[in-house]
């Protein structure tokens, strides 16, 4: 079944412009992400022997009559400004502002209707100034950012753990 393939892309950009001899300005732009769709999870979790309790069938047909789809959904964007101006023969300043989103969902959709959403948001800021003397190299800035992360989890948390099943991520007593 196709859709038991996982999916991923990555896609990168970058231009330079020189709009004088001695500024340069750079901007980048990353986008990726990658998902994964998955019909019956417990039952391919246990044709794949991933999870298996006292009660499993040695057997292990893995069949199953849920409905249920596990789907994991992740797209991340990095995107990035640099201006270098010389100041001189062995002398620049550099100042870079970055901006990264990033978005993971993971779900559980059929017989239950389990999800977890994770959306965080960072900004960068870095400027260095840069002497060279001979070999000597000679760098000093400073870099701050700012990261905010926002997260949504619906209905219980219990599909973590594939229904009581023996997986490590057991959270089925967390409500929301």
């Amino acid at each position: 079944n196709t859709s038991q393939i996982p999916s991923f892309y990555d896609a990168m950009a970058r231009a330079r412009w020189k709009p004088s001899p001695s500024h340069r300005v750079v901007v980048g732009l990353l986008l990726a992400g990658d998902g994964l769709s998955i019909p019956s999870p417990e039952a391919s979790a246990l044709r794949h022997d991933l999870i298996r309790d006292d009660t499993t069938p040695l057997s292990g047909s893995g069949q199953s009559t849920s409905r249920d789809r596990l789907g994991l959904d992740n797209q991340l964007a990095v995107g990035s400004l640099t201006w270098r101006a010389l100041l001189g023969p062995r002398a620049w300043l550099e100042t870079v502002v970055g901006y990264v989103p990033q978005r993971l969902g993971f779900s559980l959709k059929g017989d239950n209707n389990e999800s977890v959403q994770i959306e965080s948001r960072t900004i960068t800021l870095r400027q260095d100034l840069s002497l060279q003397k001979d070999a000597h190299h000679l760098r000093f800035g400073f870099e701050g950012y700012r990261a905010q992360t926002d997260g949504l989890v619906s209905a219980y948390a219990a599909f973590l753990g594939l229904r009581q099943s023996n997986s490590a991520l057991n959270v089925s007593d967390q409500k929301e």
